[in-house]
């Protein structure tokens, strides 16, 4: 019988954009480490089930956090387009910009 444990991606494992199911989109951006769980909850009152996943890391910057919302890619564009009116400080990929069009 064959094990289906989840590998061990260790604490420097960072999700490319490829991590999503094939009809999802990822944008990658950094906001306020103050503002990241306002910005979850943001993302899943506007996608609803369409919202697949959202992971955080510590970013470089001084009080910033990493953030990589995986949504359906229909949701990606005005989602977009919503956070960054919401989240002024937000600060989008350039990947994603083109991965939301």
């Amino acid at each position: 019988m064959k094990s289906h444990a989840t590998p061990d991606y260790g604490p420097g494992y960072l999700p490319a954009a490829s991590i999503c199911p094939a009809p999802a989109r990822t944008l990658r951006m950094t906001v306020d480490a103050a503002s990241v769980t306002a910005l979850r909850s943001f993302a899943m009152r506007c996608c609803g089930d369409a919202f697949e996943f959202m992971r955080i890391a510590a970013c470089e910057e001084q009080g910033r956090s990493r953030v990589w919302l995986c949504v359906e890619r229909h949701y990606a564009a005005p989602l977009c387009d919503a956070i960054l009116r919401r989240f002024p400080s937000a600060k989008l990929a350039a990947d994603s910009t083109r991965a939301a069009a």
